[in-house]
């Protein structure tokens, strides 16, 4: 059952960002601005199917945000033709700064997900752009680790 109430906040997640994306941010003064924790907490509160859960949503937000943690993210270092220049994106709220990354998909490659992020974020389509064998690994939590391409 965890990893189907996993499952079912990312698909959650999902639905916030497209709540943020094409409703609170067209429409500000009908749709509040919601932490994903709050957007999650109203849908337990009003959807019929999470109502018998909404008395444990804030523990199960929990255990998803630990689980979220230990999903690994892809995206792309993206330089300019002179390679003098990155870019780099902006968090929504404005308080960190990043490449354009997120979580991979169950059952999605790695390069797929870079891909898919990447357009997502940005709307740059890496395909054709894309050298599979050419990547950064970082790993961080349980221990720090970085690799470049040639080390493997």
């Amino acid at each position: 059952e965890k990893a189907s109430f996993d499952r079912l906040f990312f698909q959650i997640e999902s639905a916030y960002w497209f709540y943020d994306d094409h409703y609170r941010e067209k429409y500000p003064d009908q749709y509040p601005t919601l932490t994903l924790k709050g957007f999650a907490e109203k849908l337990f509160k009003h959807c019929d199917v999470l109502k018998p859960y909404k008395g444990q949503s804030a523990e199960l937000f929990a255990k998803f945000t630990d689980y979220k943690g230990q999903v690994p993210t892809y995206g792309a270092v993206i330089l300019d033709r002179t390679l003098t220049k990155l870019l780099l994106i902006r968090s929504w709220h404005g308080s960190t700064w990043s490449f354009p990354k997120g979580k991979i998909n169950k059952d999605e490659a790695e390069h797929e997900c870079a891909i898919r992020e990447v357009l997502e974020e940005i709307g740059l389509d890496l395909r054709m752009y894309l050298d599979t064998s050419q990547f950064l690994e970082h790993s961080y939590g349980r221990g720090t680790t970085m690799k470049r391409s040639e080390e493997r």
